[in-house]
């Protein structure tokens, strides 16, 4: 973990006024054995961290470090819960910034504003990687790798707290709907079991309101439409495809490195859920503007 990122964390997590002295010290323990862990998966991956390894690093003992975490599991959730966290409130910085500089720009409309600010939300993934280049390994690695990490309700511990953080830009999607800037229905394949192949061959896309309706005792914000969260997730795993492929920004011609395909990507989105010609590239054109405040594309 770099040295900004365990600044970050230590502020964040060690100096709440509600915090007694001898909370404020162990909150501090708990915070060393995290960066700690994280130095370890960054080293040598997931599968090097073990409690007994950060005992030796700590120079601890093992059951001292199970007084904080019983077991490698819940040790991942913490370190996810923290990385979550974090980036959570930087998407809200960021997303705060947009809002200010789209004041200092009356002339835009509102429906290009919405957008620009969704294209702020998805950049603001994408640029994490150089802004914070360890926590945001280990976001990719704990909530979007294929394989089965966590178990059971450590999984859905984490999915709660990135549903939390994916709510700003479920938001944003119903914002864009009830502005009139996206359609509000979403392509649905017709679900239907079907008993062979020669009825199958009679699904037909249908367009209107969602199948199947999130139930109210689940953990999304049932305040939001189901649509919403389904463009939240279409989006972000766009970004996610976008995050691996950086790297081969070093081998392909310029039509094809990230920041091509990051507007292209949301482009093709975009308009498909409804998005006009005209508010796009206003937004874009606000979006670009806003940027240089910011950096350019992260390069692996």
């Amino acid at each position: 973990m770099s040295v900004s990122e365990q600044s970050q964390s230590r502020e964040q997590e060690s100096s709440s006024p509600s915090l007694t002295r001898r909370e404020q010290k162990r909150q501090a323990k708990r915070n060393s054995m995290l960066d700690n862990a994280m130095a370890i998966i960054v080293e040598g991956g997931l599968e090097s961290l073990t409690i007994a390894r950060l005992a030796k690093r700590l120079d601890a003992a093992v059951g001292a470090l199970y007084r904080y975490f019983p077991g490698k599991q819940a040790l991942l959730v913490a370190l996810e819960h923290r990385s979550l966290r974090q980036f959570s409130s930087i998407l809200q910085e960021d997303l705060k910034a947009a809002r200010d500089f789209l004041q200092e720009h009356p002339t835009s409309s509102p429906q290009a504003g919405v957008l620009m600010q969704l294209l702020t939300s998805a950049y603001s993934y994408i640029f994490d990687a150089e802004r914070a280049p360890t926590r945001h390994h280990l976001m990719d690695l704990l909530v979007t790798t294929p394989e089965r990490i966590l178990e059971g309700s450590h999984a859905l511990e984490v999915e709660t707290s990135l549903l939390q953080l994916l709510s700003q830009v479920a938001q944003l999607f119903n914002d864009a709907v009830t502005l009139g800037v996206l359609q509000e229905s979403v392509l649905q394949w017709d679900e239907t079991p079907k008993s062979s192949s020669a009825t199958r061959q009679q699904d037909k896309l249908e367009c209107g309101e969602p199948h199947t309706v999130i139930p109210e005792n689940s953990m999304f914000n049932t305040s939001l439409p189901t649509s919403a969260w389904q463009r939240t997730y279409v989006m972000w795993s766009h970004l996610h495809g976008l995050d691996h492929f950086r790297k081969r920004d070093r081998i392909l011609p310029p039509p094809f490195h990230v920041n091509v395909l990051f507007r292209t990507g949301l482009c093709a989105l975009l308009q498909g859920w409804g998005a006009s010609q005209d508010n796009l590239q206003e937004a874009f054109d606000l979006f670009e503007a806003f940027l240089p405040s910011w950096t350019q594309f992260p390069q692996e």
